[in-house]
């Protein structure tokens, strides 16, 4: 029965101790460790984004719709986290040892989220912990680590209180076993641990299982809750592959180093988009009381060179006193020979006589060890003019530094391929192919999120940013009808008018469409066999079924805006939201008698500029002040003065 009951937590498998051969030398076998984690459930999409897909809809389906764009605040984050041991990992430890093992292992986890590579102020707080003595009912646990992990994740969630307020509800849930695991198969192999990719605070995917090695089981909790923070692994799909035998938390292969594990810049990067974008909002809340917790001892002053061995390789190792320098290797005495896996010992560690190994002295804190929280950074449009029409967008320009870059041991001339459901990151297909790749997991800052003008919003830290007609971030600022920033419609005029002429030949015209027109709609009051065309005020130039030749329904853009062209049997209509960056005819091709045709748009009154010049009052900023804090609550200041600009209407939309 277990003695307390249980939470939750994510990742994908990893591999921390994998022997691909023993090397005997000099009565020592060297067991080299690597940590392939492959993603769950692998297909064509490329399972980060497929996970990240899935999250997205999860979040829309799920959760009260929030603001589009959030801004990027560095504030502390507290992870309730329930700890599941089962029954071998009781057997193995022994029950009056195993709650200080596993607080001291979560100590350890704890202090490497406390590694300011990390960026951000991440508190691990275990507030439950669970020790299975007997087999739990409805809990399986195999060697298959895709089914446990299956298995783990819908009974941790049975077990957890729905209310964030109640004291041992958890955010995520960390079990903790001596089985075996194997990745994909039901059979001991080299898998250490598994997890959700991107799953935190989602309650079924928030959770993650982990074969006990002995200490470095906290490196291997540590790397599946980076996973559950959507972070992937450094070297896959980003430029953190680590230099030389250095190695980083998230590290696709651990080799060898004496240096600390600590966060790359691109784990940094992956864990603020994620919380960038709201899905740690699990994590706000402070924990109601006090998370259970061990005295902050280090682990090598609890458990001496000879533990660390019986951890790692069971009752009867024992450290192999011949062996100097424990602070870089940890040699262990098994059956006679040697062994290590070439992990140092446990900070704490004696080291000598009358020595004790220190920990490295990047890890000691600053500003007292606390974060500084609040902005990260602070961003405005400082160019709102488009650029030339025939000049290349922002994205093609992104896409054509690939050009020189070998694909496939290939080189080809890149253009954008927009994906609306992820607008931030840069897709690219060659201009003569028929595949597309994702090159970047997010564009340049300033870039616009969605094609054509009908959009300001533009994507800032691989997330999409609402931008106001102000020009302002976050801003919610709009247009009246007539195109008015913040104008209340008393500027606007309606013009509606009939087109009454029975009869016709060919071409006829029914109206002109004036420059800054908006909310343009054309229909036929009845069905005729009758068909609406568009041209420019040059007779000869048509956009929409001109020279006697009849187009297919769709969307067709002109005019600066994208006419919608609807025909069914034989009633036709057209829209289009508008503004026209120049006038355009309203034609009929007269075929039958036509029955009538109402037409209306939105414009500006008459003597108002239709030309369609905004004034615009803004804020013109200096430069900050500095800071009257290093860290911590201060104040800065920002000189202002309110100014009167004008901006065509060409240049108050994203190109």
């Amino acid at each position: 029965m277990p003695v307390a009951p249980s939470p939750l937590l994510r990742g994908c498998p990893f591999y921390l101790a994998w022997v691909v051969k023993d090397v005997v030398k000099n009565n020592r076998v060297e067991e080299r460790k690597f940590l392939p984690c492959d993603f769950l459930f692998e297909d064509s999409l490329g399972t980060s984004e497929k996970q990240e897909l899935q999250r997205e809809k999860w979040e829309r389906n799920n959760l009260p719709r929030r603001s589009l764009s959030r801004r990027s605040i560095s504030k502390e984050r507290w992870v309730e986290t329930l700890v599941v041991a089962d029954t071998k990992m009781i057997e193995y430890h022994g029950s009056e040892n195993v709650e200080s093992y596993i607080l001291t292992i979560m100590n350890m986890v704890t202090g490497l989220f406390h590694n300011p590579s990390i960026g951000n102020a991440i508190h691990i707080v275990v507030v439950r912990l669970i020790l299975l003595e007997e087999e739990e009912q409805g809990l399986k646990i195999v060697h298959h680590a895709e089914k446990t992990l299956s298995s783990f994740c819908k009974w941790q969630k049975s077990i957890n209180p729905k209310s964030d307020l109640n004291p041992v509800h958890h955010d995520v849930a960390v079990l903790l076993t001596r089985k075996d695991i194997c990745a994909g198969v039901n059979r001991p192999c080299e898998t250490l641990g598994l997890s959700h990719l991107s799953g935190m605070c989602q309650p079924h995917r928030s959770c993650n299982i982990n074969e006990d090695s002995g200490l470095p089981l906290a490196f291997t909790i540590a790397h599946e809750l980076g996973h559950s923070f959507g972070i992937q692994h450094d070297g896959k799909e980003n430029d953190c592959e680590p230099v030389g035998r250095h190695p980083y938390i998230m590290s696709h292969q651990l080799q060898y180093d004496p240096t600390p594990l600590t966060w790359s810049k691109c784990s940094k990067e992956y864990i603020t988009r994620f919380l960038d974008r709201g899905w740690g909002f699990c994590l706000d809340d402070i924990p109601k009381k006090k998370g259970l917790k061990s005295k902050v001892i280090a682990p090598g002053v609890i458990y001496d060179v000879h533990h660390q061995c019986q951890l790692q390789y069971g009752p009867n190792a024992t450290f192999c006193q011949e062996v100097e320098n424990v602070c870089q290797t940890l040699w262990c005495s098994v059956k006679g020979f040697c062994r290590s896996k070439l992990d140092a010992a446990a900070d704490g560690t004696r080291c000598g006589e009358k020595k004790v190994m220190c920990e490295a002295e990047e890890r000691r804190p600053k500003f007292g060890g606390k974060y500084c929280t609040g902005e990260r950074k602070r961003y405005r449009l400082c160019n709102v003019h488009p650029c030339r029409p025939d000049a290349p967008t922002f994205r093609q320009m992104q896409c054509s530094e690939f050009d020189t870059v070998p694909y496939k041991n290939e080189f080809y001339h890149w253009f954008p391929v927009f994906n609306s459901a992820r607008p931030c990151e840069l897709y690219c297909r060659p201009i003569d192919g028929q595949f597309s790749e994702r090159m970047l997991d997010a564009v340049i800052d300033g870039t616009p999120c969605f094609e054509g003008g009908n959009s300001r919003n533009v994507c800032i830290n691989g997330i999409c940013k609402m931008v106001g007609c102000d020009y302002e971030i976050d801003s919610n600022a709009t247009e009246d009808r007539c195109g008015v920033c913040l104008g209340d419609g008393s500027a606007c005029q309606t013009v509606r008018k009939m087109f009454k002429q029975k009869e016709g030949s060919g071409y006829v015209d029914i109206g002109l469409i004036p420059k800054g027109a908006r909310d343009i709609r054309v229909m036929e009051i009845k069905a005729a066999g009758n068909f609406l065309a568009i041209r420019s005020e040059d007779p000869e130039k048509y956009y929409l079924n001109g020279g006697f030749i009849i187009q297919w329904n769709g969307n067709y853009k002109l005019a600066g805006t994208v006419f919608q062209y609807d025909r069914k049997g034989d009633l036709e209509k057209l829209m289009a939201p508008g503004p026209t960056n120049e006038s355009v005819w309203i034609q009929l091709l007269f075929q039958v008698t036509n029955p009538g045709i109402k037409y209306e748009y939105t414009i500006r009154k008459d003597g108002l500029d239709n030309d369609m010049e905004h004034l615009v009052y803004f804020w013109q900023f200096g430069r900050w002040t500095e800071c009257s804090v290093t860290c911590g609550t201060g104040e800065e200041q920002l000189p202002s003065l309110g100014s009167l600009a004008t901006f065509p209407e060409w240049a108050m939309e994203a190109s």
